[in-house]
């Protein structure tokens, strides 16, 4: 892998992602400042807003820019569309944040981008002896007396 390439194993195979022409690139970065705006409930930036206007031709898809070749690859070779999608946003990741690692962390894995299953449980099932604390707010229930 290459400093302009993500490697992505997905349904078991590694596929390559280039960095995106600067176009798109740019496009995909104003659509992460502006959801990070809409999240935080402030109005997003007039450059990001101008940026996706000129991105957006009604032809344009972020997940298949986001994944390049990649895209036409997996559905190819028959990838399922959960790991289609993981896959492209994992690149979309890549993209706007410079980060391999973010984008393995969004595939599930480490470094070698395979999905982990759950970790081991450290769990005993034993029940725990840990006493509970008793109330400090200063009542206390009456007892019920039955009748006699």
């Amino acid at each position: 892998m290459t400093e302009n390439t993500l490697t992505l194993q997905v349904a078991g195979a590694p596929y390559e992602v280039p960095s995106p022409p600067a176009a798109i690139g740019l496009a995909l970065q104003a659509s992460y400042v502006i959801a990070r705006a809409r999240r935080a409930q402030k109005p997003p930036p007039a450059y990001a807003l101008e940026r996706m206007a000129r991105y957006d031709d009604g032809a344009s898809d972020l997940d298949e820019d986001s994944l390049g070749p990649a895209w036409q690859q997996m559905i190819d070779a028959g990838v399922p569309i959960h790991d289609l999608r993981r896959a492209a946003q994992a690149a979309y990741t890549w993209i706007v944040t410079g980060s391999e690692a973010a984008a393995q962390a969004v595939m599930g894995g480490g470094a070698s981008g395979e999905a982990k299953g759950p970790g081991p449980s450290t769990s005993t099932g034993a029940a725990s002896t840990t006493k509970r604390r008793a109330s400090t707010s200063g009542t206390t229930s009456r007892r019920r007396t039955s009748p006699a």
